[in-house]
């Protein structure tokens, strides 16, 4: 994981989360593919979350072969089934995602879980001409064992 919280944090709101259940945690990412896109082009790409954990994202980065700077671009991810969106537009990317091309760190203002078994469509739409662009979300599944 980049670090954007600290395994004691991540470890009490866990706690306050799944309470009065055993639970195991284990670090995971996911990773969005996109097909290159040229400027204002829109790319779609999706990842399922395992069906027996759910997912706590805690940081988020992005990476691109662009000779132009690709923080511009905006994102918007969605969790297809509960149609639950992350933002509530489109977000350039440079406000919550770490990237290679300017080595700026950046990070979510808190956790955010995933609920098992969901579908998530990310959209990302190219202020910039984007060489194999990539979304990467960092952090735990959650698996929870008994009542």
């Amino acid at each position: 994981m980049f670090g954007a919280y600290d395994f004691q944090h991540l470890q009490v709101l866990l706690s306050d989360i799944y309470a009065d259940r055993r639970i195991d945690v284990r670090p995971f990412g996911y990773v969005f593919d996109f097909a290159s896109l040229n400027s204002t082009e829109i790319g779609v790409a999706t990842q399922k979350i395992i069906g027996n954990a759910d997912f706590v994202v805690c940081s988020v980065a992005f990476g691109t072969l662009a000779t132009e700077s690709p923080l511009s671009s905006t994102i918007q991810i969605e969790d297809s089934g509960s149609q639950e969106k992350f933002f509530n537009q489109s977000t350039p990317i440079f406000n919550f995602a770490s990237c290679s091309n300017n080595g700026a760190w950046r990070g979510l203002t808190f956790p955010r879980r995933v609920a098992g078994n969901s579908t998530l469509t990310a959209t990302l739409t190219a202020a910039a001409t984007l060489t194999s662009p990539q979304l990467y979300l960092d952090g735990v599944h959650v698996f929870v064992y008994g009542n």
